[in-house]
């Protein structure tokens, strides 16, 4: 279980980085994001949990800043 976590984990943030549309991108980091804090969740490792959920909710906040609040005007 650890193991499948963590490969699928390199495997998004790899991709992640080989995108060049920034939208698909955001996508896949929060995928990759999510995974890792599984992971740490896992390991018990409280403090990785938390500093990935803040990555997390930076993302999220950046993705609604950038595609979601633009559409609505």
């Amino acid at each position: 279980m650890f193991s499948s976590c963590h490969w699928l984990s390199t495997y998004f943030a790899i991709i992640s980085q080989c995108i060049a549309d920034n939208k698909l991108m955001r996508k896949v980091m929060m995928v990759w994001t999510s995974i890792i804090i599984v992971y740490n969740t896992i390991i018990f490792s409280l403090i990785w949990v938390v500093m990935e959920g803040s990555f997390l909710l930076s993302n999220f906040i950046w993705y609604y800043r950038h595609y979601i609040k633009i559409k609505s005007f």
